[in-house]
């Protein structure tokens, strides 16, 4: 057998409970706005970067022309689109 027990809340206990939820929901809300900010940091890569990672795929390119072809197209491909 099971019981219930029953305690009836007041009025300024609700109220309490109300706005500290929505203070937690609020400070929720606000840290997943920070948290966007260092993640969309990070996906930019600086220029030097690419310029280094277009200079090595080109490289690469020029070592396989000749054995293969096809992949020194692809990978200038993949250079010019940067």
């Amino acid at each position: 057998m099971s019981t219930l027990a029953y305690s009836p809340i007041h009025g300024a206990d609700l109220l309490r409970g109300y706005v500290r939820n929505v203070a937690h929901v609020g400070h929720l809300f606000l840290g997943a706005l920070i948290a966007l900010k260092p993640a969309q940091v990070e996906r930019r890569i600086s220029r030097r970067q690419r310029l280094k990672a277009v200079l090595m795929l080109n490289e690469m390119a020029h070592d396989y022309e000749d054995s293969m072809p096809n992949l020194s197209a692809e990978l200038r491909y993949l250079a010019k689109r940067g």
